[in-house]
Parts: structure tokens; sequence; C-alpha cells
């Protein structure tokens, strides 16, 4: 079951990162990207997922709350050790 959801879930995402160049050049205003490479401890790192996750919560709402010029938006976080590669 977990391992059909994550499937499912890698191909939406596959398929969104596809999307994102022509996405880009048609309203660069609203779609971003980002890559980095930090250095953190596991403490840092909890504390930077959770910052990420209260951006989210702070932002976010649902359709019928959201003001008129409000769109919804895909948003992926996908963090790993670099050092595995």
């Amino acid at each position: 079951m977990l391992a059909e959801f994550h499937r499912v879930g890698m191909e939406q995402d596959r398929a969104l990162f596809e999307r994102f160049p022509e996405a880009y050049r048609r309203d660069p205003e609203w779609v971003k990207g980002s890559r980095g490479l930090g250095h953190m401890t596991k403490a840092e790192f909890q504390e930077f997922f959770d910052a990420y996750i209260a951006l989210l919560m702070k932002y976010s709402r649902r359709a019928e709350d959201a003001p008129p010029d409000a769109r919804p938006l895909h948003i992926r976080l996908f963090a790993l050790p670099a050092d595995e590669d």
C-alpha cells in the first residue's frame, strides 16, 4: 500500500517537473523553483523542515477562504542526504 502511494505520488511529481519549463515561460511570476545544498545537523534539519511546514500553514488556506486573486499552487520539498549518492 505504501509503495503504491509513493509510486503514484512520484508520477505526479515527475509530471509537474516536466511541466515546469513551459509553465515558467507562460507565467514566470507564478512559477518558482529552487535548488540548494546545505550542511546541517539533524537538529538543524528538523528546525528547517518545521519552519518550512510553518510557512505552508501560514500562507495556505482553503479555496473558499482565499482572496479573489489567489491561485492554487503545487508545492513540493524533497530533502535527502547528498553524501549517499
